[in-house]
Order: structure tokens, then sequence, then C-alpha cells
């Protein structure tokens, strides 16, 4: 139930057709790309440019997105080769 309040949350703006100027928020920069200026300023990019912040949070997602690649396929062979074992037992045990 609380993932469809924040998907309500984050994703309503934009399905009700907000702007950055027309929005009961108040907020001028509704529609802008979210920056955490604190998390910058302690990856020490807090000056950098725009170009070069997008670029690493490119990075960052691709990075991200390969590591559930690689946990989710590890997880996966984990349990396939529990359950292979299980039927492996439950077949002697029926011998």
């Amino acid at each position: 139930m609380y993932t469809l309040y924040l998907l309500y949350i984050f994703v309503s703006p934009f399905v009700q057709g907000y702007t950055n100027v027309d929005n009961p928020f108040g907020d001028e920069h509704l529609l802008d790309t979210f920056h955490w200026n604190k998390k910058l300023e302690k990856a020490g990019i807090k000056g950098a440019p725009k170009e070069q912040i997008e670029k690493l949070q490119k990075q960052k997602m691709i990075e991200n997105k390969v590591f559930n690649i690689i946990f989710n396929t590890c997880i996966m062979n984990t349990f396939h080769r529990a359950h292979y074992n299980e039927m492996q037992c439950a077949i002697k045990r029926n011998k």
C-alpha cells in the first residue's frame, strides 16, 4: 500500500499535467531533475558542471543495474540449486 502511495506522490504531477508554473505545490522546479546537494558535497562534486553530474549519475545507474542482475542471478541459482537438491532427496525417499 505504501508503494502505491509513493507512486502516486511521485508520478501524479506528471500524469495530471502539472507544469513548473501551474502546480499546487508552488514549486518552480517541479519538473527539473532533483539533486541531493549534501550528497554531491559529500562526494566532492558539488561545484561540478551539470553534464558531469548527469554522466556520473548515469554511470551509477548502470553499475546498480549490473549489480542487481548479478545479485539476482546468484540468488536464483542458489534457489534453483536448493530446489534441485530437495527434489533429489524426495526422489531418493520414494525409491
